[in-house]
């Protein structure tokens, strides 16, 4: 006979039983996020900011930019974004807008 174990289980001959694997003692689990064991036998993945659940040992990067949070151009990052604006521009305190730079506007005369 044969003692077959299910996942998340690792056959111990010793004493001729299954023993609980902690799968978040692999620091390949949850690459971007935190392994959390939920039951004997399983396990979750808590992704970071910015990442999504991929499979059951991953988080990958989400493209915000896909969402079109900036105004005029976006770059994705890993685990954000950032918002690009014309020369002469910069992004308002949203992080999102784009606002003509103080020392660029033409309201005060030169004589």
């Amino acid at each position: 006979w044969t003692c077959d174990c299910g996942i998340g289980y690792l056959y111990k001959a010793s004493t001729n039983s299954c023993d609980d694997i902690n799968e978040c003692a692999d620091p390949d689990q949850c690459v971007n996020g935190v392994c959390q064991e939920t039951v004997p036998g399983d396990f979750q993945c808590n992704c970071d900011q910015g990442y999504e659940f991929y499979n059951k040992t991953h988080c990958k990067d989400v493209d915000e930019c896909l969402q079109n949070p900036c105004q005029l151009a976006c770059s994705n990052t890993e685990g954000s974004y950032t918002c690009i604006c014309l020369h002469g521009w910069w992004t308002a305190d949203n992080n999102r807008t784009c606002v003509r730079e103080p020392w660029n506007t033409c309201e005060q005369i030169c004589e």
